[in-house]
């Protein structure tokens, strides 16, 4: 006896009478085959009944990529499009399973490799799976993944008649204030903006914000927006406002100085301070108004020699404000004037000394005596005019002295020597000269060269 082993029609193998079963091998996975098993006798007689098994191979392989990937197009803040590339199997891709954050949406036959997502949300990230399947059940190991965020292009929006307002206005801040705005998905910032300028950003429940760092009497532009997380920025809302002025100037000094003559008064006070500015001050002479405009300084003339006067300053600012507060200054006017040296400082009256000396030399240079001699500019005699203020303070110990004091005046055509201011404004020529010649008369050598060593010690006014 023997068996004939049969697969689908075609002889596998014949197999001895005592063999009981036949390992048949190269099928193909998930596939059926039809198996038949014939007995023979030795008279080569077959069985009438053949032994038949059907049967489907097992699919043990899972579908894979080898170079897949899943994308998005057509992203809107509402839908999109899902594609992902195919997946490979040893037998077959039947179906792709489609998950939504973690959650099935939808499954397609093998051959789709497309679907449209719809009922989307804006701003919001979505992660995809795709997942393969073949005809044996088996879904791949790893599937493709994307994560898309949808867009958002809707703006925010105030209420319809939002407008801002101000409150607690000052000269350096002010408060801003608006409605609350609204969004698709959320408010997340609002930004405040000074003409134009950096743009300081408050939380999206916060609608009012501190605005410092203000001028006085200045007009700002004030803008408001909203925004979301997608940056979309709402329209404009904007407001005009102007700062008051911070008050009248102040004094920080607070300083009136006042130097007192015989029939005249020389002031000079401090600045005042202002937030923006000081446009002019105010002078009085007890309550009466004297000057006005933008110096610092007034000759006050016309006063009573030894009397007492008291003066005091007000400023004011670019929006009329005047100080109240400002400085004042008391000040008795000086005796009446008494002509000669008793009044000058020393540098005064070493000028005055030089001055009259130039009378006096020329008078000596016209002795008979001495005129040759002043004429000749080697001879130590000689003064020329360029060279007498120098060598003339020298004579009297003023050394060094080179040039003419800054108040020097050249003397008109024809008259003798030079004149200088501060000594002219204080003492007659006349009085000089005479005072002069008598305190040098007991001496009787003013004519000589050390006349200028007498006048220095003679006049006994060392400053």
């Amino acid at each position: 006896v023997a068996y004939e082993v049969v697969q689908d029609g075609l002889l596998l193998a014949q197999v001895g009478g005592q063999t009981t079963e036949f390992a048949v091998t190269g099928l193909s996975p998930w596939t059926e085959y039809d198996f038949r098993v014939t007995a023979i006798d030795q008279a080569n007689n077959r069985a009438l009944v053949d032994l038949q098994l059907l049967q489907r191979t097992a699919d043990e392989g899972l579908p894979t990529w080898s170079n897949g990937a899943m994308t998005t197009a057509n992203v809107t803040p509402s839908s999109l499009t899902l594609n992902w590339s195919a997946a490979q199997d040893d037998v077959a891709v039947t179906a792709y399973v489609i998950a939504q954050n973690g959650m099935e949406i939808a499954r397609t036959d093998g051959a789709t490799l497309t679907i449209d997502v719809n009922g989307l949300s804006p701003w919001t990230d979505y992660t995809y799976t795709v997942t393969a399947v073949d005809v044996a059940g088996n879904t791949s190991a790893q599937p493709l993944t994307v994560t898309q965020k949808t867009p958002d292009t809707v703006k925010p929006t105030f209420p319809a008649g939002a407008a801002l307002s101000i409150a607690d206005l000052t000269s350096t801040s002010a408060t801003v204030r608006w409605p609350k705005a609204t969004d698709d998905v959320a408010v997340t910032r609002y930004e405040v903006a000074i003409d134009g300028g950096p743009k300081p950003a408050v939380d999206g429940q916060t609608t009012e914000l501190l605005l410092d760092a203000l001028r006085p009497m200045r007009t700002y532009l004030i803008t408001v927006r909203a925004y979301d997380e997608a940056n979309n920025p709402s329209l404009e809302l904007s407001t005009s406002i102007t700062t008051p002025d911070g008050g009248p100037p102040s004094w920080a000094g607070k300083k009136l100085t006042a130097t007192a003559g015989i029939t005249e008064v020389q002031l000079s006070w401090d600045a005042a301070i202002d937030d923006v500015a000081v446009t002019g001050y105010r002078l009085y002479q007890g309550q009466v108004l004297i000057y006005e405009g933008v110096e610092r300084q007034w000759l006050v003339e016309g006063l009573t020699a030894e009397n007492q006067y008291t003066f005091s300053v007000q400023a004011q600012d670019g929006a009329g404000n005047w100080s109240v507060d400002g400085p004042t200054a008391s000040v008795t006017t000086a005796k009446a004037y008494d002509p000669g040296f008793q009044r000058l400082t020393k540098a005064q009256f070493l000028n005055t000394i030089t001055d009259v000396y130039w009378y006096l030399w020329e008078d000596t240079c016209r002795h008979p005596n001495r005129a040759q001699d002043c004429g000749d500019p080697n001879h130590v005699f000689y003064r020329g005019r360029d060279k007498f203020y120098q060598n003339t303070l020298s004579d009297i110990g003023v050394h060094g002295a080179a040039t003419f004091p800054s108040d020097e005046a050249v003397p008109p055509a024809g008259a003798p020597g030079r004149g200088f201011s501060r000594f002219d404004a204080r003492v007659y020529g006349g009085n000089v000269i005479a005072w002069t010649k008598s305190s040098l008369s007991a001496s009787q050598a003013w004519r000589d060269w050390v006349e200028s060593y007498y006048i220095w010690h003679n006049s006994n006014l060392d400053g």
